[in-house]
């Protein structure tokens, strides 16, 4: 190198791009090694596609707890498990001779690995036509099937221990220290043999003295064997003697058991024949209401009769039976009867609304007449399977109670109908019918009367008892709810929010009626005929709502003629506010109809929501819809009626006067049901006609715009002949115009406060001005010798007759 220049270091001519290697293969490669496993699966079938591994310790004393699959098993583990070493792999068993068995427990797993194995393992010959010994049966054979995955998967047998504290006995202990001490103990019992051997010695001797007193045992023990074996002789002789007379004894007092027995019999048998004599005075005088009891008794020694007396099958009791069958069976027509007195007595209708108004329990039957019943109703059930006579007390309780619950609900039935017929308003008014309260009390009574069912009657019964008790009263409410329904079809825009009353009070007691009809053993068809009626209704309203909107007579309707808000605006907006009452049951209902199909105009087969920009969806979006179509519906129709209008003034006071209504009923009302684009479009709408309504003073106006006069390049100042005639024409033209508009826009109406205030200060804003800039500039000059003849207002009496523009008078 010359010169201080840099050193090179170039290092041009290493070829790295012949040395680079690649792995673009890799999916090829993955792909290949996946069908060679398949392949080999297939060849080697039915053979497993994997060995049996051994399980062994992982190494180092972080990983000896865990096992693993190794490769091979060792010999000492084959020998074991009985394998040949030559065998082992032909059989899936691999073979690792370098691997030794350094515990007994490593050694063990391994053997029951194989054992497993083999219990589990089919041998195939390999002819078909010669079978070896070890080869495995025909059905095994036949039924064989490839094993795929880890043969005998190792499952992990540690669990970590689970922390806990430290004992004080651990904390005192020093497992240095025990370590140590042992490992000297063995070193210092290892390093004296004299201690050992003295030790020895005395052991010897205690052996010897144990092995002498065993002979002096063995001797004692013979002896008393054959002490032991002379006994058992004289036992025998003693057992032949006395057998015989003890099998006698027995014998004898069988018999006389016997007889006792029979004895016994017979006497309880003779006195159930006079049983009927002095039974039949009790039961025929029959049972009292306040001491039920004697009677019970009666009844009872008569039933103990009748089945000894059966048991017996002696033909000499069946006249006694035949009388005391007719005792027992009118004792039961006795109970029958005092059964309904009871009832009777505890089912006197009553005024549910009375106990449901004060959110109180509706009164069932107390706890001792009702005992009572139920001692009569379980002697009742049972006289059939011991008389042969069914009594009827199930259709006994049914005649009293079912008029019990019919009676008690008739009066909120009628007051159901009643209260929707005698109505002080037009449209119907939430809660105000009694149909909710008729629901609630019907259902808290047949509450009440299912407990009083299973308190009374058998099991056996309950269902049928209160399906029957029940299906009038239930019949009632059915056809109470399809009246309402008939006079909400009748006139249903009035009377439709009867019908989501109605709804909504089913709705709400609708698992209060699933466990009525699991209680009654069936499901009322009349209940879903009029949960489909009053939903079909409710449906039928929301089209025909939408229509009456936009049918809503415009030329037949007479128009406010002082442009106020219309009938139909007001009454829109009542129906809309309504609904919102029962947001729950229009969304279901809006739902179940449909998202567009309420306008007629959707209806057609090929429309679709998303091609109109609006995808069907849920919750209360399906309402916004509804809200928006009723809107436009409305919006439609008051352009068309402000058509009719002659006067383009009074036309945009009517539209503005309605659409400011709409919008203030939105901000208020329906903030959350109406797109905030809605509320939007209402507010251009009010700027707009109000912009419109200004442009009708333009008339006016333009007799005050001033005009500047230049003569010779200066401002003129005074007025020629010509002059003062034209400023007396604009102020004669001016008076003449807005008296006429004063006299006609004063008889308009705009009720809304904020929107008359807004109308009049706008007017104010281009009137007073320029009237007071037009006054101020002639007033002064010598346009007229009688200028009071055109100066006909003032500063403060102009701006005084705007602010009572809009005040309804002519």
């Amino acid at each position: 190198m010359k010169h201080n220049n840099i050193l090179p270091n170039g290092h041009f001519h290493k070829d790295w791009q012949l040395r680079v290697k690649t792995w673009f293969d890799q999916p090829g490669r993955k792909k290949r090694r996946r069908l060679n496993r398949i392949k080999k699966a297939v060849r080697i079938a039915p053979r497993p596609v994997e060995l049996l591994r051994p399980a062994i310790r992982c190494p180092t004393v972080k990983y000896n707890n865990k096992l693993r699959a190794g490769r091979g098993f060792t010999l000492d583990e084959l020998k074991e498990a009985g394998i040949r070493r030559k065998e082992a792999l032909g059989i899936g068993i691999p073979v690792d001779h370098r691997r030794k068995n350094r515990s007994l427990e490593s050694l063990q797993l391994n053997v029951a690995r194989l054992k497993t194995y083999q219990s589990k393992l089919i041998i195939f010959p390999k002819r078909s036509r010669k079978s070896r010994k070890s080869t495995s049966e025909a059905p095994e054979i036949g039924n064989a099937a490839q094993f795929k995955g880890p043969v005998l998967p190792i499952t992990q047998t540690w669990t970590e221990e689970p922390a806990r504290a430290i004992t004080q006995e651990e904390k005192n202990s020093s497992a240095y220290a025990t370590l140590r001490k042992a490992q000297s103990d063995a070193r210092l019992v290892a390093n004296t043999p004299k201690v050992t051997m003295e030790r020895l010695d005395e052991e010897s001797a205690d052996l010897e003295f144990l092995e002498e007193n065993l002979k002096k045992t063995n001797v004692l023990t013979e002896k008393m064997t054959n002490m032991l074996n002379v006994f058992d002789d004289r036992l025998v002789r003693l057992e032949a003697s006395i057998l015989p007379i003890h099998k006698a004894t027995q014998t004898l007092t069988r018999l006389a058991d016997n007889i006792d027995r029979t004895r016994n019999t017979v006497y309880e048998i003779i006195s159930y024949f006079d049983l009927v004599e002095r039974e039949a005075e009790i039961i025929q005088h029959g049972p009292t209401e306040n001491d039920l009891e004697p009677y019970l008794n009666s009844i009872g020694k008569c039933k103990k009769a009748m089945e000894v007396l059966g048991e017996s099958r002696l033909r000499s009791t069946e006249r006694v039976m035949s009388q005391l069958k007719q005792l027992l069976k009118a004792a039961m027509l006795q109970l029958e009867e005092l059964f309904r007195i009871w009832l009777v007595k505890w089912s006197v209708p009553i005024q549910p609304l009375a106990y449901t108004a004060k959110n109180l329990e509706i009164p069932g039957i107390p706890q001792t007449p009702l005992q009572n019943l139920e001692i009569l109703s379980s002697y009742l059930a049972t006289s059939d399977m011991e008389l042969g006579y069914a009594s009827d007390f199930v259709k006994v309780y049914i005649e009293v109670r079912s008029p019990y619950l019919l009676k008690s609900l008739t009066m909120l039935s009628q007051a159901s109908i009643a209260t929707a017929e005698k109505r002080n308003t037009l449209v119907y008014e939430k809660g105000t019918c009694g149909f909710i309260s008729y629901v609630d009390a019907m259902l808290r009574m047949f509450e009440t009367e299912h407990e009083v069912a299973s308190k009374i009657l058998p099991k056996d019964y309950i269902t049928d008892a209160f399906r029957e008790v029940t299906q009038q009263s239930l019949e009632t409410f059915v056809e109470t709810g399809k009246s309402l329904n008939t006079r909400v079809k009748r006139s249903i825009q009035t009377d439709v929010f009867l019908a989501f009353d109605m709804l909504e009070g089913l709705n709400k007691n609708s698992q209060a009626f699933d466990e009525f009809f699991r209680f009654a053993g069936n499901k009322d068809t009349g209940y879903g005929e009029l949960m489909h009626s009053l939903r079909n209704v409710a449906m039928r309203s929301f089209p025909e709502f939408l229509e009456d909107i936009k049918a809503h007579p415009s030329k037949n309707s007479a128009l406010p003629n002082d442009g106020t808000v219309h009938e139909l605006t007001i009454t829109t907006l009542q129906h809309m506010k309504r609904m919102t009452d029962y947001q729950e049951t229009v969304e279901t209902m809006l739902q179940t109809l449909g998202d567009g199909n309420w306008n007629t105009s959707e209806k057609e087969p090929n429309f679709s929501r998303e091609r109109v920009g609006r995808a069907p969806i849920l919750g209360n979006a399906i309402v916004r819809h509804y809200f928006a179509d009723c809107l436009e519906a409305l919006s439609n129709s008051l352009d068309s009626k402000a058509r009719t209008y002659k006067k383009p003034a009074l036309t945009c006071i009517f539209l503005l006067n309605n659409y400011q209504y709409i919008l203030k009923t939105i901000k208020s009302q329906f903030v959350l049901l109406v797109d905030k684009e809605i509320e939007n479009k209402y507010e251009r709408l009010v700027k707009k006609y109000n912009d419109a309504y200004q442009d009708t003073w333009k008339p006016c106006f333009s007799h005050l715009m001033d005009y500047t006069y230049v003569r010779g390049g200066t401002l003129k100042t005074t007025l020629g002949s010509t002059d003062k005639q034209s400023v007396k024409e604009r102020f004669k033209n001016f008076n003449n115009e807005f008296d006429e508009l004063y006299k006609v826009h004063k008889a308009y109406a705009i009720p809304d406060i904020d929107l008359r205030n807004q109308v009049i200060k706008d007017i104010k804003v281009v009137l007073v001005p320029m009237y007071n800039r037009f006054l101020d500039r002639y007033q002064q000059s010598e346009f007229s010798k009688n200028p009071t003849k055109y100066i006909r207002y003032d500063h403060v009496q102009l701006e005084g007759m705007v602010s009572r523009l809009f005040d309804g008078s002519s």
